[in-house]
């Protein structure tokens, strides 16, 4: 663990953000939870969930960096029927552009970082399910859906 530098916790979190910056649906792309209201549109946070070792060897360890990836939308947006389809499809969309030909290797991580993938499926830890529910930033209702993304 003691390998990844503030740098590269910094250009991990960068490629992770460019999928939703490239997929074109959000009116805002965030690295962090958002602490106050985003504002009307379609809207992306990605934040630190928690890290785990999952394996080790003689003289390396290799850890799972969870993220949690956020999906949101105004509750005050109209019309209300359209709240939730605008918030499967862009998930639809960042998970497209995560598992289809995303490589973190190709999006300018140092080779000492090694990343070996995106643990969809949870073969390290949790898979990458996505949970709907509310969120509350500075007081205001907002429909969220939080996705587990899970780098090794």
């Amino acid at each position: 663990m003691a390998g990844i530098s503030f740098e590269d916790a910094q250009l991990l979190q960068g490629a992770l953000l460019a999928v939703p910056m490239a997929a074109g649906v959000f009116d805002k792309v965030n690295g962090h939870e958002p602490k106050n209201q985003p504002g009307r549109g379609v809207h992306f946070h990605l934040f630190l969930d928690g890290v785990s070792p999952v394996s080790s060897g003689l003289n390396a360890t290799s850890i799972r960096v969870g993220f949690t990836a956020r999906v949101m939308v105004d509750m005050l947006h109209d019309p209300q029927d359209d709240i939730d389809p605008l918030i499967l499809s862009a998930y639809a969309s960042v998970m497209t552009g995560y598992l289809g030909g995303f490589r973190l290797a190709a999006a300018g991580l140092p080779s000492s970082l090694s990343v070996r993938e995106l643990d969809v499926r949870g073969i390290e830890g949790v898979k990458a399910d996505a949970a709907a529910g509310y969120t509350e930033p500075d007081g205001k209702k907002f429909r969220a859906l939080d996705m587990t993304l899970g780098v090794v």
